[in-house]
């Protein structure tokens, strides 16, 4: 898996779509927990965009700083592309590999474009990553949860699918070979192109409301060259917006201002050396030990040593007052 991503929107009045590069690095810890954390208002994403491409997201106004660093806004010069519908948003760079999409709900999606354009809301993959905050485990997840969803219960539920595969197919083996295969949409894409083309490109997964599983993934039949938006997908109430939140921004050469993430591993390092630090002290305490105890060894000699000398000394003085009285 590669690392470039794009950055997309969805204009305000539902007109359109703007796009582009948002750096290579794009997995969620680096591109999208900054999104979540910093941009996650209209205004703010109005902001983000209006500064054009960028080889790197860092932290609200950090581009007039100059300096470029692992926090700073780095713009490329170059101005967004614009288009007329989501599908186009992977369309000016190869091999994408991460895609952020903010739509006119006012909410980021993390889109996986393969095959499949799978759309997920990012505040789910921000409560799903593994252990060291990545999302590799549960976008692979999610990939075989669509495609089986596709090959079972839409199967069951779609007499029009169900039809088209059973005259060219036999469906346990389309299930055996695609769900057994190391990427199983990119098989059911190159193997069985039909029945892939039935369907839309897009895939909407829509969790659940505490993003503790996936409650419900929506597929389309395929309208050709016509597409449905996926904001028009399902009936999705509307959230109240709430009223603007002023954001105050302050830093200095002292001062980082860090994402969660980010925070959390430079933490794991700390702990990491901290642990590291605490063996070499029981170590050294392990050797300070040794030395007390040869240097107590040492003083039981000494204090054997004294003792002889000291009986030595006083059979000296016998023999001499035996000498003295023999005389």
């Amino acid at each position: 898996m590669g690392d470039v991503s794009i950055i997309a929107r969805r204009l305000a009045d539902g007109k359109g779509v703007q796009y582009g590069w948002s750096g290579n690095g794009g997995y969620y810890i680096t591109v999208g927990s900054r999104l979540l954390e910093w941009y996650s208002t209209p205004d703010s994403v109005d902001y983000l965009f209006s500064l054009g491409q960028l080889r790197n997201i860092g932290y609200p106004h950090s581009e007039i700083n100059g300096d470029f660093s692992f926090f700073t806004t780095a713009p490329t010069g170059e101005p967004h592309w614009s288009g007329q519908s989501e599908r186009e948003i992977f369309s000016q760079i190869a091999f994408i590999d991460y895609g952020y999409f903010y739509d006119t709900d006012n909410t980021w999606y993390y889109v996986i474009p393969g095959p499949f354009r799978i759309k997920i809301p990012l505040q789910y993959i921000d409560e799903n990553t593994d252990e060291q905050g990545y999302e590799f485990d549960e976008r692979q997840r999610i990939e075989k949860l669509v495609i089986s969803y596709i090959l079972q219960d839409y199967y069951q539920e779609c007499a029009e699918f169900r039809e088209l595969v059973q005259n060219d197919y036999n469906i346990k083996e389309v299930r055996e070979t695609v769900l057994n295969a190391s990427d199983p949409i990119e098989c059911f894409f190159e193997s069985y192109k039909t029945l892939f083309k039935y369907f839309d490109d897009w895939v909407v997964v829509i969790p659940s409301i505490d993003n503790s599983s996936i409650d419900r993934i929506i597929v389309r039949k395929s309208d050709g060259d016509a597409h449905l938006e996926t904001i028009n997908w399902c009936n999705k109430e509307q959230p109240e917006e709430s009223p603007d939140k002023e954001e105050v921004f302050s830093w200095s050469e002292e001062l980082l201002i860090l994402d969660r993430n980010t925070a959390k591993y430079m933490l794991k390092d700390l702990q990491e050396q901290l642990a590291a630090a605490e063996a070499k002290i029981a170590e050294m305490n392990a050797i300070i030990a040794r030395k007390n105890a040869e240097i107590d060894q040492n003083k039981e000699m000494d204090e054997g040593i004294t003792s002889k000398a000291a009986t030595i000394a006083m059979l000296q003085e016998k023999l001499k007052e035996y000498e003295k009285n023999a005389k």
